[in-house]
């Protein structure tokens, strides 16, 4: 049975919400609180991609809740919003990362196996030959 494109926007949207299952923040999304250290919250949570996951998360249930109604335009529109904003959060804690592990992750892996020019092809030495 192939998959209606109803049920691909669905499978869209409950990825986001699965990856998304354990973002969990202060819930500010704005500076209204006056004060320094709310201000700072929202900053750091902002940095760490904690509020565009936040974000990817609401919209991609808002889609979900949308496909429910059978509004087919306001999920889709909902589904690419919610896919860019949980590609924000990955990338904003993707440059949390120390340079010099970044550096081991932009490099390729080694070859494997034998280095070259090792005796790869020859026979081992039967112990029973040695002795005669």
């Amino acid at each position: 049975m192939s998959e209606t494109p109803v049920d691909k926007l669905r499978r869209r949207l409950r990825f986001v919400v699965e990856r998304t299952e354990g973002v969990k923040g202060n819930g500010r999304l704005s500076f209204r609180d006056d004060g320094a250290a709310s201000h700072r919250q929202v900053r750091d949570e902002s940095r760490r991609g904690l509020l565009a996951l936040g974000t990817a998360k609401s919209h991609a249930v808002a889609g979900l809740a949308a496909c429910d109604e059978g509004d087919l335009d306001l999920a889709e529109t909902l589904a690419w919003s919610a896919l860019e904003a949980y590609a924000r959060g990955l990338e904003q804690q993707v440059q949390r990362v120390r340079r010099a592990d970044r550096e081991v992750l932009a490099t390729p892996a080694k070859p494997r196996g034998r280095p070259q020019g090792s005796k790869t092809g020859a026979k081992k030495a039967d112990p029973a030959e040695k002795n005669k």
